[in-house]
Parts: C-alpha cells; structure tokens; sequence
C-alpha cells in the first residue's frame, strides 16, 4: 500500500523539513532545528487561522522567541511520576477554580495539587523526600 502514493508517506512524517511550514502556518511548533531557529519563526508577532486571517498573538510581542529559548533549555534530567496518570487527572481539580471562578490563587492551587499528591504517593507505599 506505502508505494501506492509515497510522495505523501513523506510528506507526512514528522523529521521531513518539506512539511514543517505547514505545520509551523497552522501554529505547530516546529520540530526541526532550522525552523526553530529561522528569523520568519522568531520574528512572528501573529497567527493565522483557516480562513487566513492573521490574529496579534500576545500583544504583538515575537512570542516564538520565548518559546525558542524554552526549547533550548528543556532539562533532560526529567523523570515521570510513577503515578503519572493520577498526578495529570486530578491536577485540573486543584488549579482550575484558580481560572474558572478565581476562589483560589494559582500559588494556593498548586500548593494543594502538590500535598494531594504527596498524600496520593504515600499512600502507594512511596517515600517521599
């Protein structure tokens, strides 16, 4: 079936450059180095949707910059929880209402996310440090 149309296998996989400006005009983050490092990247001030018209993205500010710069230094030291899937499905219950109904600061939510899941790992036999 792949050599019933392989110019669109292509096209479609993640590591060919050819497709990246698609994915980047349609507001995806790149996931090459030379888009990611391209002034027409950095420099964009706004997005544009389906039909075309271009939306200031945070006030006009060259938003990629930022994001650029976040990407470059990603740590890699990073570990997943063990209880991952618990810590993303209850992390919307105590940061929400810090968005939704603002009976709650961010600080306060995160703080409450955060002994909810050292309560959660203790209770599965972890120690935490």
């Amino acid at each position: 079936m792949l050599d019933a149309q392989p110019g669109r296998v292509e096209a479609g996989q993640a590591g060919q450059v050819d497709g990246q400006g698609v994915r980047v005009d349609g507001g995806a983050f790149p996931a090459d180095n030379d888009t990611l490092a391209s002034e027409d990247f950095l420099g964009m001030t706004a997005l544009t949707d389906s039909d075309g018209n271009e939306h200031e993205y945070f006030g006009g500010q060259e938003f990629n910059r930022a994001l650029a710069e976040a990407a470059a230094n990603v740590s890699t030291g990073y570990q997943f929880l063990p209880f991952e899937v618990n810590a993303r499905n209850t992390f919307g219950d105590y940061i929400g209402s810090a968005y939704s109904d603002k009976s709650i600061t961010l600080a306060e939510g995160v703080a409450d996310w955060e002994t909810s899941l050292k309560d959660y790992a203790e209770q599965q036999g972890y120690t935490v440090e």
